[in-house]
């Protein structure tokens, strides 16, 4: 529990007492100055937080808002990123499955912009990574051994 400002005063003045910067005629007019700037310290520190609360980001309402064709918003900050990552979600204590159960965004949806979610789809189809999956090989070995025995021909895809 952090001490009150009375307490602080007491203790501030107290220790310039013992250190000899004030005498005993100053300590009633050294405790009224040190108590009103605490004060007033206090008082600005209170108007500075909730300005700064008022200040960030306001959320928008809704998690389709957040996530733009070039950016995706933070929910919980209101910064704006290319993609929401582990790290930054863990800055908030959060991961990307209690993330988007927080806001209530589909397990199905990226968090992600939508123009990285098509640049990284274009890739995989390009490079195709399910062709080169032992799995899938076995399959098309399979499915031309079925076609060579039927008759038919097999399409190379």
């Amino acid at each position: 529990m952090s001490p009150s400002i009375l307490e602080m005063t007491k203790d501030l003045v107290l220790a310039q007492i013992q250190t000899g910067n004030i005498s005993p005629e100053e300590v009633p007019n050294a405790l009224r100055r040190v108590f009103q700037s605490l004060l007033e310290l206090k008082s600005r520190e209170e108007s500075e937080l909730s300005m700064s609360a008022a200040g960030t980001a306001p959320a928008p309402a809704d998690w389709r808002q957040s996530i733009t064709r070039h950016s995706v918003t933070c929910l919980e900050c209101g910064a704006q990123f290319r993609q929401l990552n582990g790290r930054h979600l863990r800055e908030h204590g959060l991961d990307a499955r209690s993330y988007r159960t927080k806001y209530g965004i589909p397990h199905s949806q990226p968090l992600a912009a939508r123009a990285t979610t098509a640049w990284r789809r274009q890739i995989a189809a390009e490079a195709k990574p399910w062709e080169k999956s032992p799995t899938y090989r076995k399959g098309q070995e399979a499915k031309a051994a079925a076609a060579k025995q039927s008759g038919r021909k097999t399409r190379r895809r």
